[in-house]
């Protein structure tokens, strides 16, 4: 009895369809957005297709003459799978030239000003993207300490408090950073700097009072 009356219910009252309705409409809004993803998708996916073939164009045109499987000038070969983000180097270097100029080398047919432009602009934005996927700092080199760390270790290590400015030369540095490893080698002169700091830090270790007066 109780389920006729439900039936009956339905049958009648007006907020049932419009519960279907609402319930078909939202299923159509999903649907929409699903079919929208997909087609910016594709969209994507096409663009990259054609990038990718603009740029195979112009190093088959203008680059496989000297950069080929048996002529690799510059040890450059751009027959092989160049792809990236794997060969990023090799592109960044591709991407230099071209935006110098330099390359079709003078004797060779050279590509005209808007397909130099163009291909540049899409190697600069295939070779961001590609950053952008596969982030990397790359590999932190060995490296001596600077002024600054030496005298932070030999203070946590020894509770002893140096002037570092007064004991080693000064760091050289690199973009504004005295603490990239590309720049803090040895030389002679610095090892015998360092040595002569730690005669003195050894010296004030172990309490030499003599020591005390250079500190």
């Amino acid at each position: 009895m109780k389920g006729a009356l439900f039936i009956k219910a339905m049958q009648t009252d007006p907020s049932f369809p419009r519960k279907r309705e609402s319930s078909g409409f939202l299923h159509g809004l999903i649907a929409l957005g699903l079919l929208a993803s997909s087609t910016a998708s594709q969209a994507q996916s096409n663009a990259a297709t054609q990038d990718h073939t603009a740029i195979k164009t112009f190093t088959d045109t203008y680059c496989f003459e000297c950069h080929n499987l048996l002529d690799t000038g510059a040890n450059l070969n751009l027959e092989r799978d160049v792809s990236l983000p794997q060969d990023a180097d090799v592109w960044e270097k591709v991407l230099g030239k071209l935006s110098m100029r330099t390359m079709p080398p003078l004797g060779s047919e050279k590509p005209s000003e808007q397909d130099y432009a163009s291909t540049a602009a899409l190697l600069a934005a295939q070779l961001d993207q590609a950053a952008e996927q596969s982030p990397t700092a790359g590999k932190p080199l060995l490296h001596r300490l600077n002024r600054t760390e030496y005298a932070s270790v030999i203070h946590d290590l020894l509770d002893i408090n140096i002037r570092a400015d007064e004991l080693l030369p000064p760091d050289d540095s690199a973009f504004g950073f005295d603490n990239n490893a590309n720049v803090l080698g040895f030389s002679p002169v610095l090892l015998e700097r360092y040595l002569s700091a730690a005669d003195l830090i050894s010296s004030l270790a172990v309490g030499d009072p003599s020591a005390q007066a250079l500190a």
